[in-house]
């Protein structure tokens, strides 16, 4: 494959009647080059209040609430940018950027971060997306000040802010009809009282891997999933047998070499086994969790967590990848 190169495709700019609904860009996405990523620069500037605000903690990501991208009637990537980010960081090691906005009060802060949508992170995927979807689009769900600032946020921008989107493309590569495609998306339950909870797996295809993830009123926790496996319905079936949250991100650190964590929002904290509230579920090792084995479907497979009382409103959720068939 050729060295690939980047391209500017367009800029989308926040507007107040973008809030809360995802818009779709179709023209200006590339139709007839193999696609290796997708690069997504958010900027913008504020003043705070009066009253000093609290962030975010995952600001400024935070501000951009969905990422898709989607064509022929299959979404490959329908994330919220904040988690994938961190996920790209944390269990990739790909050197991402991100400019804190600052809590003190009445104050002029600029914002920035740079984001990746990758094609294909794994040999599965051979790291491109192929030239076979005509209508390719890409769409952007933005949030508003609150999504900076959980507390006193300001309610005007100094610079509105906008996302860059450049492409990383190649003019040759493998055949379409030979490259399987990875598909990446989010699911999450509300956690309402202590004891055990499910969360199903999908169902069909190939999992490679999940990043799981655990809120407690609205703030990524260690502390409510005290320990969480993954099994299946069928009894003969057990992937991972119960282990404390925190262990399990001890492993983490081992496994993906999780030396020096960006610290957390607050400027100041960070977690030295992983990112906090993230743990992940990878299958990557085995070539990836089949659930059709013999042309039947596998029995339920589900991470199954243990949780304490919640202070607020609590979910868990996983960030799933699966590998697709090659289509053509």
């Amino acid at each position: 494959m050729v060295q690939g190169r980047e391209r500017y495709l367009y800029t989308d700019t926040w507007t107040a009647d973008k809030v809360g609904k995802t818009n779709y860009v179709t023209e200006k996405l590339p139709k007839n080059t193999y696609i290796k990523n997708l690069h997504l620069y958010l900027s913008g500037s504020l003043t705070t209040t009066s009253t000093a605000p609290t962030r975010h903690e995952d600001s400024p990501m935070s501000l951009l609430r969905l990422i898709s991208l989607k064509g022929a009637g299959s979404g490959f990537f329908d994330v919220t940018f904040a988690r994938w980010f961190y996920r790209l960081y944390y269990f990739y090691g790909l050197p991402l950027e991100r400019l804190n906005i600052g809590v003190t009060a009445s104050t002029l802060y600029e914002f920035y971060a740079h984001g990746i949508i990758p094609m294909g992170l794994t040999k599965y995927a051979q790291g491109v997306l192929p030239p076979v979807f005509d209508d390719l689009c890409l769409g952007i769900q933005w949030g508003t000040f609150s999504d900076l600032y959980t507390a006193n946020a300001p309610t005007a921008w100094t610079t509105t802010p906008s996302v860059q989107v450049y492409v990383e493309e190649d003019d040759v590569g493998p055949a379409p009809n030979t490259v399987p495609l990875i598909k990446t998306w989010e699911k999450e339950e509300d956690v309402t009282s202590a004891g055990d909870k499910d969360l199903d797996f999908p169902k069909g295809n190939v999992i490679l891997d999940a990043m799981m993830y655990v809120l407690d009123n609205s703030v990524r926790s260690d502390a409510l999933c005290t320990k969480f496996s993954v099994k299946s319905r069928n009894p003969n079936e057990d992937f991972a047998e119960a282990f404390e949250w925190m262990k399990w991100q001890a492993k983490d650190k081992q496994r993906y070499g999780i030396e020096n964590p960006l610290l957390e929002a607050d400027g100041s904290t960070h977690n030295r086994r992983t990112v906090k509230g993230f743990a992940m579920v990878d299958f990557t090792s085995i070539g990836g969790l089949a659930m059709v084995v013999g042309g039947k479907a596998r029995e339920a497979v589900s991470f199954k967590g243990t949780f304490g009382s919640p202070t607020g409103t609590a979910r868990i959720g996983m960030l799933v990848r699966e590998l697709l068939p090659a289509r053509g």
